[in-house]
Parts: structure tokens; C-alpha cells; sequence
């Protein structure tokens, strides 16, 4: 694997475009904040066997690890060597497809994830609204209660169901 720019690297852990305008403390600041929420989204904790994340995770690291040798050395010892080696522009979109590749991954991860919480959702409801019908007969049954409680459940069970 060649060595990225501290630009690459920077957009790995998704630092604004004027982060090197910054002062020195400010972009170690700024540094930890992205990192800690690249690390929240990224964890290989969060997402148990998954080495796809898992090397993600290692790129986010390592892009902390050199942006902050940049901050520290005002250069990177690897960016002088990569742009030296560098011979065409075909390495930033091999790059810049890469990082679309993570980000595309990460959002159908959420978009499952999303989808799995909101089936859980409607089965919790459905079960509430089972034991509310199965209260309501029971109620009848006892006190006698009009039908059209009854009534009323069904069409309100009808109605989640179609949403």
C-alpha cells in the first residue's frame, strides 16, 4: 500500500477543508473530535467480525497517526516519499472511489439498521395492542362492557397494520 497525503488523510477522518489554516492546538482538537466520531461509527467492538470495518477502522487510526506527525513536524516524511512516487491522477480516484465505497457501506449498514428497528417497533406494538384487545374482551366478558369497544380496538389494530 503506498502512503497517502496528509490531504487523503484528512478527508479520511472527514476534517473541513480549512483545517490547516487552523492553529496547531485548535487542529489537535479538531483531530481527536473527528476521530472520536469516525471511532463511534467505525469500532471493530460495534461491528463483531466484520474486517471490512475492521480496516476501515485501521485507516482511521493511521490517518489520526500521520495528521498528527504533520501538526507536530509541519510535513510527512511518507507524503514527500508518495509524491515523489506518484505518476498520475489515477491514485486520487482510486482513492476518492475507495472512501465513496466506506461511505456507501456505512449507509446501508444504518439504512439496515434503521429497518431492523423499526420492524422491532411495529412487532412491540402489535404485541401491546394484542394484550389492549385481549384486556378489552376480557373486560367484557366480566363487566359487560358495549361491543363497541370492541369494535373500536379492531379498527384501531387495522389501522397499524396498514402503516
Amino acid at each position: 500500500m503506498q502512503a497517502l497525503t496528509i490531504d487523503e488523510y484528512i478527508k479520511i477522518l472527514g476534517l473541513k477543508a480549512d483545517f490547516k489554516k487552523l492553529q496547531k492546538e485548535q487542529q489537535k482538537q479538531e483531530v481527536t473530535k473527528a476521530f472520536k466520531k469516525f471511532a463511534l461509527l467505525h469500532h471493530p467492538d460495534l461491528h463483531k467480525g466484520d474486517t471490512k470495518c475492521e480496516e476501515i477502522f485501521k485507516s482511521g487510526n493511521e490517518a489520526r497517526e500521520k495528521i498528527l506527525e504533520y501538526i507536530e513536524n509541519g510535513s510527512l516524511r511518507a507524503e514527500k516519499e508518495y509524491s515523489s512516487k506518484q505518476s498520475s491522477s489515477n491514485t486520487n480516484d482510486d482513492f476518492e472511489q475507495a472512501v465513496k465505497d466506506i461511505f456507501k457501506d456505512f449507509e446501508e449498514t444504518e439504512k439496515r439498521k434503521r429497518e431492523e428497528e423499526n420492524r422491532k417497533t411495529k412487532e412491540i406494538l402489535f404485541k401491546i395492542l394484542g394484550l389492549l384487545l385481549l384486556i378489552a374482551l376480557t373486560l367484557t366478558a366480566i363487566c359487560g362492557l358495549p361491543l363497541a369497544l370492541l369494535i373500536g380496538a379492531n379498527f384501531l389494530l387495522g389501522k397499524i397494520k396498514t402503516t
